[in-house]
């Protein structure tokens, strides 16, 4: 907190609450986001905040299942986005979205677990 910000409101000119207000929007206004008003910080890389210990499925799996859809990601686990063929066009596409889906999962799971998790090949299969 600096000096000026500890001197009660009403006993600050105008100018000088301008001044902090337009250091205010300087400092936000060239934080990355700043360049795209419209979209969210990236949160790819935000991790789940509970992670599964064997003793808290219930909440565990309502909190990751309102994540990934929150992400637009659920069919991921619900089998409502099932692996195309190979040889389709979009397969690299949803090995990539499935890959992520996948990191969620295992990075929301207690290390003591994720050596039981990591080999499966699919989020869904992760999931089930």
């Amino acid at each position: 907190m600096t000096d000026s910000e500890k001197v009660p409101l009403q006993e600050r000119g105008t100018e000088a609450i301008l001044e902090d207000l337009t250091a205010s929007l300087k400092k936000f206004l060239v934080q990355p986001h700043a360049q795209n008003p419209t979209s969210f910080p990236d949160s790819s890389t935000t991790q789940i905040a509970i992670k599964l210990d064997g003793n808290n499925y219930g909440l565990w799996s309502q909190v990751v299942e309102m994540y990934i859809s929150g992400k637009d990601k659920l069919g991921y686990i619900n089998g409502d986005l099932p692996p195309p063929s190979p040889t389709d066009l979009g397969f690299r596409k949803w090995k990539t979205e499935d890959s992520t889906v996948r990191g969620w999962l295992i990075n929301s799971l207690d290390p003591s677990l994720i050596s039981n998790f990591i080999r499966f090949p699919t989020a869904k299969a992760i999931w089930d």
